[in-house]
């Protein structure tokens, strides 16, 4: 199945399973609250089994999307990103009397060795 499929029932999942964990109380743990015992209930796995489910589903999901824009634009997505700045910063440079110092500040990065 292709990202367009995968990648929002994963974001789904995601969703999920935070709900999943949050709808299922914890288990007193580490002697909180005070005088509370200490055993393992469904309810407590479940509240730990949901959102670890959900940081699965992110990741894969976050994989899945990186794979679904690689496919479609022939790089990846922080390449894309620093390629569209670089060229704005031609841009910039070409089309106004801003100095390289003065747009590496006008620029989301203060790395200004990506303009030179």
């Amino acid at each position: 199945m292709r990202a367009a499929g995968w990648g929002p029932r994963l974001l789904g999942a995601f969703g999920a399973g935070f709900v999943i964990g949050g709808a299922f109380p914890a288990d007193p743990s580490n002697g909180f609250p005070v005088g509370a015992p200490e055993s393992v209930t469904w309810h407590g796995i479940v509240h730990g089994v949901g959102p670890a489910l959900a940081f699965n589903a992110l990741t894969v999901a976050c994989l899945v999307f990186a794979r679904r824009f690689r496919a479609e634009t022939g790089t990846s997505p922080h390449a894309w990103i620093l390629a569209q700045r670089v060229a704005h910063a031609r841009h910039l440079l070409e089309s106004t009397d801003l100095a390289i110092d003065q747009l590496v500040g006008t620029q989301v990065t203060d790395a200004g060795d990506h303009l030179v």
